[in-house]
C-alpha cells in the first residue's frame, strides 16, 4: 500500500513539474510572440504597407511583330492577372499546398496544431511545415531573418501576424494572384507567368491540366523537380498533384487515372540562353535609361528599368532577326572550319607572339597579380595552369565546348577565331530590323556592329557618288594604269586585277572595285568634297584626306556604313538609326512614343540613282556576283563589296530598295587573317551572311515588305550609255607610249590632265 502510494506520489510530482515546465514554455511563447508582435525582432509591416507591396517586375522588349526578344531584371519575373491564371492551376496549388485555404482567415489552426503536437513535441518530421499560402506568401515576399536558435520560432510567428493582416488587406483571389507572381519555379524564374514561358514556352492561359500539375509540383522542391533536369521526378511529382486533385475533387478519379498515363513532356524556352537579339537589347538599354530619366511617375519618382515591369516596342523585326542570326551561324561555321584548316597545325598570327602576349597583359588576373607586385615569371605560371571551362565551338553541339585550358591558351584560342558583325535598316525611315553583334554573346560580348574597321572598298561608292556630283560623267573614262603619287611618300595604289592597258568608266571601275582608277577619280573629284560627301551620308569616323582613302583605309563601324549606305537607298535623303518606337509601363499605360522620324535631303536625287544604277552591276556582274550565282537572289540589289589590306576584315554592303544590310567578318587582331583572297576577300568572308539573309527573305512571305524594283529615273540611267570598259584610241596610244608604263604624279589634290584629255575630253 506505502508502495503504491509512493508510486502515485511520483507520477504526481511529475506531472506538476510537466504541467509547471508547460505552463513556463507556454507562457515563454506567450511572451515571444508579444515581444515579436511590439517589433522587438523587427519592424512588421502595417496594413498600409502591405496594401503597398510590389515585386521586382522584368521589363520586357517587343521587335516590330509583338515577339518578346529580351528583358532587363533584378528578379526574371513577369506579372500575370488572377483573370490569366487557369482555374486548373488555381486547384492543383490549393489540392496540394493549402487545401482548406478558404477557410482559414492565414493561419490553419489544424495545420499549426499538428506542427506544434507532432513536430515539435513528437519529432516527426514528416507531419509537414503548416504554412499556408498566405504565410508562404509573406515569406516569399518579406524573407526571413537570422535570429540564432530563436529564428525559426520568431519567423513562424512573424508570418503568423502578416499572413492575418494580408488576408485583412486582400481578397483570397488576390492572395493567391501575389503568390502566382511571388513564388519561385528555379532557375531564377520568379512568377507563373515567367514560369510558363519557361517550361512550356506557353502563356498561363493556356496551359493544361497536366502541364499545371508540372508547374504545382515544383513548388515542392524546384530543383529537385525540375522537369528539365529531372523528367522522371518531375513526372512522379505531377501524379502526386492529381492525386491530390482528385482526392478533393477538383478532377474525377478516372480524369486522374488518365492524366497520369500521360508522358511529361515540356517545351523548354530559355531567352537568356536562347534570346534572338542579346547584342541589340544590351545596345539599346542606355537609350531606355536615357529616355526614362527624363519621365516621372505619378508620385515623381523616377522609373526603373529593371524592376518596374516596363514593355519596350522596339523597330526590331524578329523574324529578320532570326535570318540574319541563321546566316551568321551557318556562315562563320564554315568559314571557322576553313580558316583552321587554312592554317592547319600553325598559328595565324606566324611568330608574331606579341599579339598573345599584349592579351595577357589585358587581363583581370594579370593586372590584379601585377598591382599586388607578383613577378611577371610568376604570374605566368599561374595563368598557364590548365582548368575546365566553357569555349566557343559554332561547330559544337550547342555552340559550345567543354575543355581543360589554361587562361594562356584560352587567349590564344580566341585569337585565332574570327568574328562578324551583321545589321540592317529600313531606309525610308531609319528603324533597326536586325542586328547581331557577335558569334555568342555570353563569351563574347564584344558588339562588332558598332566596332571601328578599315572599311576597304565598302568606301568607293561615296568616292564616285563625289565624283557624280562633281560633274564627273559615268562615261567619262581612266586608264587603269599604276601612278606614283610623289607627293604622297611616292604612294603606288594596285589592283588585284583588271587590264592595265584599258580605259574604265565609272561603272566598270566601280563594278570591278579598281584601285588605281579610284585613286584618280578621288583626286579628280577632290578629296575635300569626298570627305564632306561621306559626313553627309553618315560616315562619322575620322577620315584622312590622303589618296588611299578610296581604298577605304579609314576606320568606320558598320553602324555608320549601313546608315551612310541608306542614304544611297533612300535617294539621298539621310536618315538615323531608330530602336526605340514605345513604353508602356507595367499597367499598360503608354509613357514615352517616339518622334515620328524624318529624313533631310543631302544629296541630288538623280546623281545618287546613278550610282545605286553603277551599284546595281557590282552585285549583277561585278565582285559580289556570287549573289546571284551561288544563292540564287532573283530580287534588285545594289551595294559594295571590301577587302582590306593583307584580308583582315571582309566587308559587304548591299541593299533592296527597301531594306539596307552589312556583314564585316575578321579577327579580333588585324594580324590574324587568311593568307590568300580566294578565302580572305569580301566576296568570300562576309557576303554569303548577306546573301543569305536576303535569301531568306525572298522565299518567305515577307518577300514583298522587303524587296522590289528600284524604279530609277529614266535620266539615272540614260547617262550610262557607253560601254564600261574600251581600248585607247591613237592618241591614248601615243600618249601612253610616252608615258612608257607606270606614270610619276605630282598633285596636291587634283591630277593633271593630259594634254590630249585637256584637247579631247575623257570620252
Amino acid at each position: 500500500m506505502a508502495k503504491q502510494k509512493k508510486q502515485r506520489s511520483r507520477k504526481m510530482r511529475i506531472f506538476i513539474w510537466l504541467l509547471k515546465a508547460g505552463g513556463i514554455g507556454f507562457s515563454a511563447l506567450i511572451i515571444l510572440f508579444l515581444l515579436v508582435w511590439a517589433g522587438a525582432f523587427g519592424h512588421l509591416a502595417n496594413k498600409e504597407e502591405i496594401a503597398s507591396i510590389r515585386n521586382y517586375l522584368a521589363s520586357e522588349v517587343y521587335s516590330s511583330d509583338n515577339q518578346l526578344v529580351g528583358k532587363y531584371f533584378v528578379q526574371n519575373r513577369t506579372g500575370a492577372d488572377y483573370e490569366e491564371i487557369p482555374e486548373y492551376l488555381i486547384n492543383a496549388l490549393i489540392a496540394t499546398e493549402d487545401a482548406r485555404f478558404y477557410e482559414h482567415d492565414g493561419v490553419d489552426g489544424r495545420s499549426l496544431a499538428r506542427v506544434v503536437f507532432k513536430t515539435i513535441l513528437m519529432g516527426d518530421a514528416s507531419s509537414g511545415g503548416g504554412s499556408t499560402i498566405t504565410q508562404q506568401l509573406v515569406k516569399n515576399t518579406y524573407g526571413r531573418e537570422n535570429f540564432s536558435f530563436l529564428s525559426m520560432p520568431v519567423a513562424k510567428m512573424k508570418e503568423w501576424i502578416l499572413a492575418q493582416r494580408f488576408e485583412e488587406v486582400f481578397s483570397k483571389e488576390q492572395i493567391l494572384e501575389l503568390y502566382l507572381n511571388t513564388v519561385s519555379f528555379g532557375e531564377g524564374v520568379y512568377g507563373i507567368e515567367t514560369a510558363c514561358q519557361r517550361y512550356f514556352n506557353e502563356k498561363p492561359q493556356n496551359l493544361n491540366v497536366e502541364e499545371c500539375a508540372v508547374l504545382v509540383g515544383l513548388l515542392k522542391g524546384n530543383t529537385l523537380y525540375n522537369p528539365r533536369r529531372n523528367p522522371e521526378l518531375a513526372e512522379e511529382r505531377r501524379n502526386t498533384v492529381l492525386a491530390q486533385m482528385a482526392k478533393y475533387e477538383y478532377i474525377t478519379e478516372r480524369q486522374k487515372d488518365s492524366l497520369i498515363q500521360i508522358p511529361l513532356e515540356i517545351n523548354y524556352y530559355n531567352l537568356e540562353n536562347d534570346n534572338p537579339a542579346p547584342y541589340f537589347i544590351d545596345h539599346i538599354e542606355d537609350e531606355i535609361t536615357s529616355i526614362l530619366e527624363g519621365i516621372e511617375k505619378p508620385d515623381g519618382s523616377k522609373y526603373d528599368l529593371r524592376t518596374d515591369g516596363l514593355v519596350i516596342e522596339t523597330t526590331l523585326d524578329s523574324r529578320l532577326q532570326r535570318y540574319a542570326v541563321d546566316a551568321v551561324e551557318t556562315h562563320m561555321k564554315r568559314l571557322q572550319s576553313e580558316f583552321n584548316s587554312h592554317w592547319s597545325n600553325s598559328a595565324p598570327w606566324g611568330n608574331n607572339n606579341s599579339i598573345i602576349k599584349n592579351e595577357i597583359l589585358k587581363t583581370g588576373t594579370y593586372r590584379r597579380l601585377n598591382g599586388l607586385g607578383i613577378s611577371n615569371d610568376s604570374i605566368l605560371k599561374v595563368l598557364a595552369v590548365p582548368h575546365t571551362m566553357s569555349v566557343v565551338d559554332l561547330n559544337a553541339e550547342g555552340g559550345k565546348k567543354t575543355v581543360e585550358m589554361s587562361a594562356i591558351d584560352s587567349i590564344a584560342y580566341y585569337q585565332a577565331m574570327l568574328h562578324c558583325g551583321f545589321v540592317a535598316i529600313e531606309p525610308s525611315t531609319g528603324n533597326v530590323k536586325a542586328w547581331v553583334g557577335g558569334i555568342d554573346f555570353q563569351i563574347l560580348p564584344y558588339d562588332h556592329v558598332t566596332t571601328r574597321r578599315q572599311v576597304a572598298s565598302t568606301f568607293k561608292p561615296f568616292v564616285y557618288g563625289a565624283a557624280l556630283e562633281q560633274g564627273i560623267d559615268d562615261c567619262d573614262y581612266f586608264r587603269n594604269v599604276a601612278k606614283t603619287y610623289t607627293n604622297y611618300d611616292n604612294y603606288t595604289p594596285t589592283n588585284a586585277g583588271g587590264d592595265d592597258s584599258l580605259y574604265y568608266n565609272l561603272s566598270g571601275a566601280l563594278k570591278r572595285s579598281l584601285n588605281v582608277v579610284s585613286v584618280q577619280v578621288l583626286l579628280e573629284a577632290g578629296m575635300d568634297n569626298v570627305q564632306d560627301y561621306a559626313r553627309r551620308a553618315g560616315v562619322q569616323s575620322p577620315i584622312r584626306k590622303v589618296p588611299s582613302m578610296a581604298l577605304g583605309t579609314n576606320e568606320a563601324t558598320l553602324l555608320e556604313m549601313v546608315t551612310a549606305y541608306s542614304t544611297f537607298a533612300n535617294r539621298g535623303k539621310a536618315i538615323r538609326p531608330h530602336y526605340i518606337t514605345r513604353i508602356k509601363n507595367a499597367f499598360g499605360e503608354v509613357i514615352y512614343t517616339a518622334p515620328t522620324p524624318t529624313s533631310k535631303e543631302v544629296m541630288k536625287r538623280t546623281d545618287v540613282e546613278t550610282l545605286i544604277a553603277m551599284m546595281q552591276g557590282v552585285v549583277d556582274a561585278g565582285t559580289a556576283a556570287s549573289a546571284r550565282s551561288a544563292y540564287g537572289l532573283q530580287s534588285q540589289y545594289a551595294g559594295k563589296t571590301g577587302t582590306a589590306q593583307n584580308y583582315s576584315d571582309g566587308w559587304f554592303i548591299g541593299f533592296s530598295p527597301k531594306l539596307v544590310a552589312g556583314a564585316w567578318v575578321g579577327a579580333s587582331n588585324p594580324s590574324v587573317h587568311f593568307r590568300s583572297g580566294a578565302y580572305g576577300s569580301g566576296a568570300h568572308m562576309a557576303l554569303p551572311i548577306w546573301a543569305k539573309f536576303f535569301r531568306s527573305i525572298e522565299r518567305t512571305s515577307l518577300r514583298n515588305s522587303y524587296t522590289g524594283s528600284f524604279n530609277l529615273a529614266s535620266d539615272s540611267t540614260l547617262t550610262i550609255d557607253c560601254p564600261e570598259v574600251r581600248e585607247p584610241d591613237l592618241l591614248e596610244r601615243i600618249d601612253n607610249w610616252f608615258d612608257n608604263g607606270e606614270e610619276e604624279v605630282d598633285t596636291t589634290g587634283t591630277e593633271e590632265r593630259s594634254f590630249w584629255d585637256k584637247v579631247f575630253g575623257r570620252r
